[in-house]
């Protein structure tokens, strides 16, 4: 993680796309040797056991809010139809 520049990083959700600029910590986990080849992996979870995604999606959104993630942009499914 010796790179300084920041990284993009999205949250893929039946709504839309989130698009963050990741602070290149929160999240973050390691994983030995691998992370020479493969990266490192960034994990976020929402809340346990529960059914709705969208109450998950939100709790996920602010604990990424919260740990230093600049929230970019949000392009939600229903306006890329419009535009088409």
């Amino acid at each position: 993680m010796d790179d300084p520049a920041p990284a993009s990083f999205s949250a893929d959700t039946p709504e839309g796309v989130h698009i963050f600029r990741h602070d290149m910590q929160a999240g973050v986990s390691t994983n030995g040797k691998a992370n020479a080849a493969g990266g490192y992996k960034i994990r976020f979870y929402g809340v346990r056991q529960q059914t709705d995604w969208r109450i998950s999606l939100e709790a996920i959104l602010s604990k990424m809010e919260a740990s230093g993630c600049t929230r970019l942009a949000v392009v939600e499914f229903d306006s890329m139809s419009e535009a088409t």
